[in-house]
């Protein structure tokens, strides 16, 4: 499988800095990762995601397949191809693919970079996670 091809999310708040994933919480309708900066006076931001179909989280050297010289160095990235769907794909059980492949199209799929841990989110084609601040 080729490496993945990612993009940095638009319009990001700190920008080049990495952080802590220090929660993440699933109600069965949205996804929260509560992500921790701390060279920012240890910034809490939310990332929430609506209409996911499905998550995971992994460390960081399990995905070593992201870190190439075509991957954006970032803390949320837009997948747009040979990413997490692209490796369910292989499995005959994900049966999700076939609603997308009869369409000609694909979740979105965004990648969280963490200190130690990533996450992988794929969402309907309308999602786009919201970011919130935490006032401390």
């Amino acid at each position: 499988m080729q490496n993945p091809k990612c993009q940095v999310y638009p319009n990001l708040p700190f920008e080049n800095l990495i952080p802590a994933i220090d929660a993440i919480h699933y109600d069965g309708r949205t996804l929260r990762v509560t992500l921790l900066f701390k060279p920012q006076d240890y910034e809490l931001v939310y990332l929430d995601f609506e209409y996911v179909m499905g998550f995971r989280m992994l460390r960081e050297g399990d995905l070593l397949d992201f870190a190439n010289d075509e991957y954006p160095k970032n803390w949320l990235l837009f997948v747009s191809e040979n990413g997490w769907y692209e490796q369910e794909k292989l499995r005959k059980g994900f049966t999700s693919q076939y609603v997308f492949d009869m369409k000609g199209n694909r979740p979105n799929e965004f990648f969280i970079l963490g200190e130690s841990d990533c996450i992988s989110v794929l969402t309907s084609l309308t999602d786009v996670p919201k970011i919130t601040f935490i006032e401390r």
